[in-house]
């Protein structure tokens, strides 16, 4: 994971959906460099003054931007420190279900096999149509249970809209 920019930023607060607008917070541009990002930070030091941006599922050559995790402002000064850290995922039973969009904040959820599907999550995060660019570190997940053999269900996920894009489907059987 590499920073591209730091900036100030005011708009909506993507990183907390329901928590309307915010004005004069530090955001950090971040591009994946490497496989599929599962979760990381990056620490900005600006002499006693620390910046955190945490992110979660990044895919590879992926791009975020991404608000400070506690509100802070940009700091002024010269940055003394950068450091972080990330975790990969490597993600298992993937294929056996497929997620479509399907128009007006839906999602087609299929599975594809001849077996019950006990536990299927699908991760999917907002993201700007003209740049590719998603919108905060965090990503959305829902979950549903049960799909039945060849079962198609529709499904309308919470804050998926048309921007949105399907990250990843896994599959489990529960212990």
């Amino acid at each position: 994971m590499c920073a591209l920019y730091l900036s100030g930023y005011a708009g909506p607060n993507f990183e907390n959906r329901d928590a309307g607008e915010v004005v004069n917070r530090a955001a950090l541009a971040v591009k994946n460099k490497g496989g599929f990002l599962a979760c990381g930070a990056v620490i900005l030091e600006f002499g006693k003054e620390r910046l955190v941006f945490e992110l979660e599922e990044l895919p590879p050559g992926g791009q975020a931007l991404v608000l400070e995790k506690d509100g802070r402002a940009m700091c002024s000064g010269e940055l003394t420190g950068c450091y972080g850290w990330a975790k990969e995922l490597h993600p298992e039973g993937m294929g056996l279900v497929q997620a479509t969009p399907a128009g007006g904040g839906a999602v087609a959820v299929s599975n594809l096999t001849n077996d019950v599907v006990p536990v299927v999550r699908i991760c999917y995060r907002s993201q700007d149509p003209h740049s590719g660019v998603f919108f905060g570190g965090a990503a959305c997940r829902t979950e549903i249970r049960d799909l039945q053999p060849g079962e198609q269900r529709m499904i309308y996920p919470p804050h998926y809209s048309e921007t949105s894009r399907i990250l990843y489907v896994l599959t489990w059987t529960e212990e």
